[in-house]
């Protein structure tokens, strides 16, 4: 029944939107839309990127990019990573609730550790200990989506490439204010609304700006606790905060200011019982999150007549802290804090020459603490209880790294690429676990740990320009990840007392093409990643406090293709999907050789169409619709039937009105109203976490 849907409202919104194209091509007079968009143009949009470190159009970079624009990103209505993945090949996701993501490129999935893809807000990095920050994406110039190894630009944790979220800055030409208000719905539970605000302000005229946005969401949980008769307890509260400060100090010398506030908390978990009712749990205690984090940076860019030197300097810190059941009435209270600082300092080559380079240094100390109280309510206080056992762990990581990237055009259509990256990292980690004399009997465990990698990252590649408009290219390039220390044996089952950085060697040929005047872009991509000594956790283990093994090699094999079409005035359309094959390659205990790895499904596909029109000759209408599909993965490496995600199909649509400042939108997602898994965590948890069920909503933007 879902594919017939899927299929029949695919089918219609698509016919739609073609005749409503159809009938608009003799339209002269063409209005531009508050988001910036021109409908009578027929050309696509160039995005411009700075992946390379190099200011580039997407389409003349040779590697595997996709960049979304602030048009782009206002016209889907995204709000969160959720928003658009899916309408990026290769790109997926497992989630247990806000602040709970895992974000996978390419098939390079794991549930453990340090994430395997970077992710960056403009020059700084936020990624962490598995729990990537909730990032809002309101106020957004655009998001760089980098598919594979960047293990040269990017260094550790992005070995399977990375995303950087950058946002809009402080502009000291005139003062600029926006507010983008949503009130929406969720199947299953109550009203929900959303507010954003910005504004811009001069205060030295063409030298210094301040910019503040400021967002709030107040979001009703669709999930019901039956164990304690509480109705919709996943609710989420996020408030956040942005301000930057920009001095053009002279014509050559920029200096960028940034804080960054966000602040999650929920009430419940977000994971259904598949045995109950839908959109049911019976848990024997609220579990609650409480999830904020506090970033500064500081960015300072001089343009020499040779280079262009930047400094990147960064001050990263969050605390979570929630509560979860572990088995009966026992459960874990967690608290974590986690503190990085970073700095970069680079040279770019800024000359007109056959011969380019960067080379730049980077240092990162990251320094996380967790503690963690085992409680039992009914465990007799006479034999020590309540509290079974309390773990305190902390670890330390100093990163040192120095890199660097040349490239010469050999002809006028060949150029050839070498980067390097070397750096040395040391490791330190102590735990102190204490607990009942059933389990320690011989008194508290003091445990530490040290341990220094040193790891060199190289790439290569050649771009062949077949013609202006046709890119061929080949790169193999180096990813890594650091490793770590585990929790006692006496709480994991016997696990080892470190586990080993894993790495991934990336093999890849791609083509970026542009056709008809750049109405119509087709790319395509297909790789193959070797990944070495992958990190994971075992399904299980006494207290559900886990525990990282290596468990030898794994390899993802795939392809990626999109296409994006002006056919018309107004019209756009783009079908975009992947083939993404990872398994085991060897026997382990935790999965035979062909296993299938974590959280990645073997296809997914997306088809969008929009239309915009005009009204009158300050007013345009608009709609767009898309529909996408996620095949089927498994959120454990031993492929358990228990651990099933099925395939899935999604579909959205929006349509509304907008003028040169304000718009408004009426939109649906999840229009079928699917229960996709986007986690299936029975073993420990006993739940599956769903997306979002419909929403239906209204959205009302202004701007000065």
């Amino acid at each position: 029944m879902a594919n017939r849907h899927f299929f029949l409202g695919g089918v219609s919104a698509l016919v739609l939107l073609n005749a409503m194209a159809v009938s608009a091509v003799a339209q002269e007079k063409v209005a531009t839309g508050a988001t910036g968009r021109d409908p009578g143009r027929l050309s696509l949009e160039e995005i411009v990127v700075t992946a390379t470190r190099r200011s580039v159009n997407v389409q003349d970079l040779a590697m595997s990019v996709r960049a979304l624009s602030y048009r782009q990103l206002q016209e889907i209505g995204a709000d969160d990573f959720a928003d658009y993945v899916n309408l990026v090949p290769g790109l997926n996701y497992s989630e247990r609730g806000p602040g709970e993501s895992r974000i996978i490129i390419r098939g390079v999935a794991s549930n453990t550790g340090v994430s395997t893809v970077g992710l960056y807000l403009d020059e700084l990095p936020v990624q962490d200990q598995g729990r990537n920050p909730d990032s809002k994406l309101f106020d957004v110039e655009r998001i760089e989506v980098l598919r594979g190894p960047q293990g040269t630009l990017y260094g550790e944790g992005a070995m399977g490439g990375a995303i950087r979220i950058i946002t809009n800055k402080a502009d000291p030409s005139g003062f600029d204010a926006a507010a983008d208000v949503s009130l929406y719905g969720v199947k299953g539970g109550g009203a929900s609304y959303a507010l954003n605000g910005m504004v811009n302000i001069p205060l030295v005229e063409n030298k210094l700006a301040v910019r503040v946005v400021g967002l709030y969401r107040d979001e009703a949980g669709y999930v019901d606790n039956v164990m304690l008769d509480q109705e919709d307890v996943n609710t989420n509260e996020t408030t956040g905060a942005r301000v930057t400060a920009r001095l053009l100090a002279t014509e050559d010398l920029t200096v960028t200011a940034l804080f960054n506030y966000n602040k999650v908390e929920t009430g419940g978990l977000f994971g259904i019982d598949p045995e109950l009712d839908d959109l049911q749990q019976a848990r024997v205690l609220e579990e609650p999150l409480d999830d904020s984090y506090n970033q500064y940076g500081l960015t300072i860019e001089y343009a020499f007549p040779w280079a262009d030197l930047t400094s990147a300097t960064s001050y990263f810190t969050r605390d979570v802290a929630f509560v979860r059941n572990a088995g009966g009435f026992a459960y874990v209270d967690v608290a974590a804090d986690d503190e990085i600082f970073a700095q970069e300092v680079r040279l770019v080559s800024s000359t007109e020459s056959r011969f380019q380079w960067i080379a730049g240094l980077f240092y990162k100390e990251s320094r996380y603490k967790q503690t963690a109280f085992f409680i039992d309510p009914t465990f007799p206080e006479f034999l020590g209880g309540p509290v079974l056992v309390e773990d305190e762990s902390s670890s330390k990581t100093e990163q040192m790294a120095v890199f660097g990237e040349v490239s010469y055009r050999l002809t006028d259509k060949l150029e050839a690429t070498a980067g390097l990256r070397l750096f040395r990292e040391k490791l330190s980690g102590r735990t102190i676990t204490s607990g009942i004399p059933l389990i320690f009997p011989n008194g508290p465990e003091d445990i530490s740990n040290k341990g220094d990698n040193d790891v060199v990252t190289p790439k290569f590649a050649l771009s062949y320009d077949i013609s202006k408009d046709v890119l061929a290219y080949a790169i193999i390039s180096k990813g890594y990840r650091q490793g770590g220390f585990n929790p006692p044996a006496e709480l994991t089952g016997g696990a080892p007392e470190t586990f080993e950085p894993d790495y991934t060697w990336n093999y890849e040929l791609g083509a970026k093409t542009s056709w008809l005047d750049n109405r119509l872009v087709i790319n395509a991509a297909i790789y193959y990643i070797d990944w070495k000594n992958l990190q994971v956790i075992p399904a299980f283990n006494p207290f559900q406090l886990r525990y990282v093994d290596n468990v030898g090699a794994a390899h993802s094999t795939g392809g990626e293709l999109e296409i994006i079409a002006r056919p018309f005035q107004g019209f756009e359309i783009s079908a975009s999907g992947n083939l993404t094959y990872a398994e085991i390659d060897v026997d382990t205990e935790l999965g035979p050789e062909g296993s299938r790895l974590p959280r990645v499904p073997r296809h997914t596909f997306a088809v969008s169409a929009s239309y915009e029109w005009p009204l009158t000759d300050n007013l345009n209408g608009t709609i767009r619709g898309s529909i996408q599909e996620v095949g089927k993965s498994y959120s454990q490496l031993d492929n358990d039937p228990v651990s099933l995600a099925p395939s899935y199909q999604t579909g959205d649509l929006r349509m509304g009105v907008e003028a040169d400042n304000w718009s408004a939108h009426l939109y649906v997602k999840n229009i079928w109203d699917e229960r996709g898994i986007t986690e299936a965590d029975l073993l420990a948890s006993g739940l599956y976490t769903i997306i979002q069920p419909r929403v239906i909503g209204l959205n009302l933007r202004a701007r000065m």
